[in-house]
C-alpha cells in the first residue's frame, strides 16, 4: 500500500507506504544410490519467510532550483527453515532467523538550467541469507550495502538529444559468494580385504569390485566416527563410486565440523566487496526519421576480502590450502559494455510507417566461476591411497569478449491500431555462456549457454 502527495500540495512532495510478504517453500527429494535401487536416500524440509516494512520519503524544495530528499525504511524479517537428509542427519537441520533493520536515503538535486540537472544521493540497504547456516550453526549475517551515486540528466538542441550520466560507488559487507567447493568428504571409508559384503564398480574401467563395509549395519549407511582406528573422521552415506566428493555436491547438509569458521558446508562464504563505475547513455534524433541510441558503461567489481576455507573430513592425508580471492574481480563483471541502436522510420504512401531497427552490444570478457582450477582427490582402487586430481576451468569458466546483434522491422497501420513485427535475434548465432558449474574431478560439470539465432513475427492489435 502506498500514498503520495497531491499535485496541489506544493510545500514538499511525500511518499508513505507499507508492505507485507509471506512465503512457504516445501522441498522433497528422493535419490536411489545403488544400481539395484536398494539404497534409498531422501531429503525433506520446508522454509517459511515473513517480511514487514514501513517506509517514507520527502523531497523539500530549499530554493526554486535546489531540492533535498530524505527517506527512511524499517524492515522486520522472520525466516525458519528445516531440512532432513537420510544417511547424514540424525535430526533436522534447522535455521531460525529474526532480523530487523532501519535503512535510509539522503540526496540533493540542483537544476543547472531548464533542461539540465545534477543529483547525488547516499543510501543503505541489506539482504538476509535465510536459507542455510554458517559452520557455527547460526544464520549467515545479513549483507549490508552502502551506495553513493553522482549523476546528471540533460537535454540539448531543442530536446533532440538526451544525455544521462552517473558515477557510482558501492560497498558491500558480508557479501555472499557461492562456489562448488567447501569441505571434502571421503565417500567410501570401508576396508579393502577379502571379506566382502558389498559390490561396487571401478570408476576407471567400470569393472566390478568388492568392498567390505566394516560398519555397515545392512542399510548401506556408514554410521561411525572412525572406522579403522587410523584417526580419520569417516562419516556419511556410502556410494558405488569410490573417491572424494565435495560437501556441496548434493546441496544438502554436511557432517558437523566439516568446514572452516568462515564457510558453511555447502560451499558458501561471505566477504567484502567494492563496486564502482560510470554509465553514460545518449538518445539522439539525428533527423526527423533517424534515432540513434548509444550507451557506454565501465564497471569495476572486486572482493576486498574473500577466503574459501577447505577442510578435509579425512584429516592429515592431504592438506588443501585455503583459496584467497581477495583483490580479484567478482563473477559476471565485464569491465566494459557498449550498446548501440539505430531506428529509421519510413513514412509509407498509405499513411502507415515502416521502422527497421538494428542494435548491437559488445562486452569485454568476464569470469563466471570463482576458480581457475578445481582441486580434488581420488582413492586408488588397488592401494586405497589418496591421489590429487585437478580440473581446469580457466577456459570453460570465462566468457570471452563478444558482440551480439539483433534486427527487427515494425509496420504500423495508418490508424495505429495494429502492427506487424518481424525480428531476428542473435544475428551472429553466437553461443553466449550463461553459467558454469563444476563439482570437481569426480562430480558433475555443467555449462549453460544462451539461445541461438532466433527469428519470428508478432501481430499486435489494439481494441
Amino acid at each position: 500500500a502506498r500514498m503520495t502527495s497531491s499535485s496541489d500540495f506544493t510545500l514538499f512532495k511525500w511518499i508513505f507506504g507499507v508492505n507485507w510478504y509471506k512465503m512457504h517453500d516445501q522441498k522433497d527429494d528422493n535419490t536411489y544410490l545403488a544400481l539395484d535401487n536398494s539404497l534409498n536416500s531422501f531429503r525433506t524440509g520446508f522454509q517459511n519467510q515473513t517480511s514487514k516494512a514501513v517506509f517514507g520519503n520527502i523531497t523539500y524544495p530549499i530554493t526554486d532550483s535546489f531540492r533535498a530528499t530524505g527517506g527512511l525504511r524499517y524492515t522486520k524479517e522472520q525466516t525458519f527453515s528445516s531440512m532432513f537428509e537420510s544417511g547424514r542427519d540424525t535430526e533436522p537441520d534447522v535455521v531460525n532467523m529474526d532480523y530487523d533493520s532501519p535503512d535510509y536515503k539522503l540526496g540533493v538535486e540542483y537544476d543547472l538550467a531548464e533542461n539540465s540537472m545534477l543529483y547525488s544521493d547516499f543510501s543503505t540497504s541489506y539482504r538476509t541469507q535465510g536459507n542455510g547456516a554458517a559452520a557455527n550453526g547460526k544464520p549467515f549475517p545479513a549483507e549490508k550495502l552502502k551506495a553513493f551515486t553522482l549523476g546528471s540528466k540533460n537535454r540539448f538542441f531543442g530536446n533532440r538529444m538526451q544525455v544521462n550520466a552517473s558515477a557510482y560507488y558501492y560497498k558491500y559487507n558480508n557479501y555472499m559468494a557461492v562456489t562448488g567447493i567447501g569441505s571434502i568428504t571421503d565417500n567410501y571409508a570401508g576396508e579393502y580385504d577379502s571379506g566382502h559384503d558389498y559390490t561396487g564398480v571401478d570408476p576407471d574401467n567400470l569393472t566390478p569390485i568388492a568392498r567390505d563395509l566394516v560398519s555397515d549395519t545392512g542399510n548401506g549407511v556408514l554410521d561411525y566416527i572412525d572406522n579403522n582406528g587410523n584417526d580419520q573422521f569417516d562419516w556419511g552415506t556410502d556410494t558405488l563410486l569410490d573417491g572424494i566428493a565435495y560437501a556441496s555436491a548434493g546441496g544438502g547438509p554436511s557432517p558437523p565440523g566439516s568446514s572452516g569458521a568462515s564457510q558453511d558446508p555447502n560451499g558458501k562464504t561471505q566477504g567484502n566487496l567494492k563496486v564502482y563505475g560510470l554509465d553514460i547513455s545518449t538518445t539522439t534524433l539525428v533527423t526527423q526519421n533517424l534515432k540513434v541510441d548509444v550507451s557506454v558503461s565501465y564497471l569495476k567489481k572486486y572482493f576486498t576480502s574473500l577466503i574459501f576455507t577447505i577442510q578435509e573430513i579425512t584429516q592429515g592425508v592431504w592438506n588443501m590450502p585455503a583459496i584467497d580471492y581477495s583483490g580479484m574481480d567478482a563473477t559476471f563483471s565485464p569491465h566494459w559494455t557498449v550498446n548501440a541502436g539505430f531506428t529509421y522510420t519510413i513514412p509509407l504512401w498509405n499513411g502507415g510507417t515502416l521502422s527497421p531497427t538494428f542494435d548491437t552490444r559488445y562486452q569485454t570478457s568476464y569470469k563466471m566461476y570463482f576458480l581457475d582450477q578445481i582441486l580434488g582427490t581420488d582413492r586408488s582402487i588397488a592401494t586405497g591411497e589418496l591421489i590429487p586430481l585437478i580440473t581446469d576451468v580457466s577456459v570453460s569458466g570465462v566468457q570471452e569478449a563478444y558482440h551480439l546483434s539483433n534486427f527487427s522491422t515494425v509496420y504500423a497501420s495508418p490508424s495505429g491500431k495494429w502492427t506487424i513485427t518481424g525480428y531476428v535475434k542473435n544475428l551472429e548465432n553466437y553461443a553466449v555462456k550463461r553459467s558454469v558449474f563444476s563439482n570437481g574431478p569426480n562430480g558433475l560439470s555443467e555449462l549453460t549457454i544462451g539461445p541461438p539465432r532466433t527469428y519470428g513475427g508478432i501481430l499486435s492489435v489494439r481494441f
